[in-house]
């Protein structure tokens, strides 16, 4: 009975540790698409402009870009200039003994992005992500090129948030005052 009444004092105790700190805590947070009386960030992120991107794995990454970045269908006058260069590598991980082929896959993407003000040039944000998709092999060869398709559409949307999110984190730092 003791035992039982020290444990439930205790576990009071804490819960109300927590609820202090999460009252304390919760003054330091801001949510990252509000504003206070300018621009907020998903305003900013509709005014970039996605330069063009080569390759397959360029035209999904920028489509992919353009819709997370402005998904409204809105035509907004372009304030800031997008530029990726995205780096591919086809690796192949598990050979079959018997055949000597390659059963499994992985693509790899490093993609360095800069943002850039279009008026004056200034560097907004700039950095690298990097994503890695692996797809299964088999021995037909459209269904080994659909695979490999599908991976590098899994790779271009996985690096697109990542990109966006940088992006409009850099957006929100920068309005603060």
């Amino acid at each position: 009975m003791l035992l039982f009444n020290f444990q439930r004092r205790l576990a009071v105790r804490f819960s109300f540790l927590i609820v202090g700190f999460t009252v304390l805590l919760g003054g330091c947070m801001q949510p990252l698409y509000h504003s206070e009386g300018g621009e907020n960030v998903g305003e900013k992120l509709k005014q970039v402009k996605v330069e063009p991107l080569p390759d397959v794995l360029g035209h999904y990454l920028g489509t992919e870009l353009i819709f997370l970045l402005n998904g409204t269908g809105d035509t907004v006058a372009p304030r800031y200039s997008l530029a990726v260069i995205p780096h591919e590598t086809n690796t192949a991980q598990v050979i079959d003994s018997l055949t000597g082929r390659a059963d499994s896959a992985s693509i790899f993407v490093t993609a360095e992005f800069k943002l850039t003000e279009i008026a004056g040039g200034k560097l907004i944000a700039s950095g690298q992500v990097i994503s890695a998709s692996p797809y299964d092999r088999s021995s037909q060869r459209f269904a080994n090129l659909r695979a490999a398709r599908d991976s590098q559409i899994r790779v271009a949307k996985s690096l697109a948030q990542d990109i966006r999110s940088r992006i409009a984190a850099s957006f929100a730092t920068d309005a603060r005052p």
